[in-house]
């Protein structure tokens, strides 16, 4: 496929992480789902970098970095690490972990923000326990978050909840009134909107047409006509 692709890969959806940021270790912990991340306890950017090379070695590789958004992380270990990579590669471009389960203020989140100099966020998903069936996008962000957001045209990258994820109304209707409060904040669906079956994403997809500032990235999501709905529905 090399002749078909661009000189340079953004690669949209890359974490990296190592376990000395961790309170502790999920799969070492009794929480509900906790055995449900079992990982390397490192990959460093280095790593990441290796790995994106080897994938694509005649191109030049860059990401879209972020940490590890288990329930165990500690936020300010995470967020030195994570700006620390960005500051020594120019491959890489930072997002912060957010949330409203961080409780921070919004000059808290600012100054995270310019710490680093991120370029929005990965938005936190608490998968412990059962929670991550039951909450709406609205249980995920707030005014602190999405007011810094569409000031300064940020990343949010939302991981949508639910069993139905964004074949699901209520999840819909979510992004539809994130979109439209917040009409510069530039928000990104993680894989697909977690719809990575073409049954799913036949019933996502309308959804979209008319939320400009609402994308998608593809990571995870393996099924060529999956893609293919996607793209023959809202383009590129």
């Amino acid at each position: 496929v090399s002749p078909l692709l661009p000189g340079e890969i953004l690669d949209f959806h890359t974490h990296i992480w190592k376990s000395e940021n961790w309170k502790s270790k999920p799969w070492e912990t009794e929480n509900d789902g906790g055995k449900y991340m079992v990982t390397t306890e490192n990959y460093p950017p280095e790593t990441l970098l290796a790995d994106g090379q080897n994938s694509f070695p005649d191109k030049r590789y860059k990401a879209v970095i972020f940490g590890y958004p288990t329930p165990v992380v500690d936020l300010e270990k995470d967020t030195r690490y994570v700006a620390a990579a960005a500051n020594k590669y120019d491959n890489f471009f930072p997002l912060v972990l957010a949330g409203k389960s961080f409780n921070l203020t919004r000059e808290q989140i600012h100054a995270q923000l310019s710490s680093g100099g991120f370029w929005g966020y990965k938005v936190f998903l608490n998968w412990l326990g059962n929670d991550y069936a039951d909450i709406g996008i609205e249980d995920m962000l707030g005014e602190a978050e999405m007011s810094l957001a569409n000031e300064y045209r940020l990343i949010v990258m939302l991981h949508v909840p639910r069993a139905g994820r964004l074949a699901d109304p209520e999840i819909q209707k979510g992004v539809e009134t994130l979109a439209k409060e917040y009409p510069n904040a530039q928000i990104v669906l993680a894989h697909c909107g977690r719809c990575y079956l073409p049954s799913e994403m036949k019933r996502a997809i309308r959804s979209l047409k008319q939320l400009d500032n609402v994308s998608m990235d593809t990571s995870m999501v393996m099924d060529p006509l999956t893609l293919q709905i996607a793209m023959e529905a809202i383009g590129p």
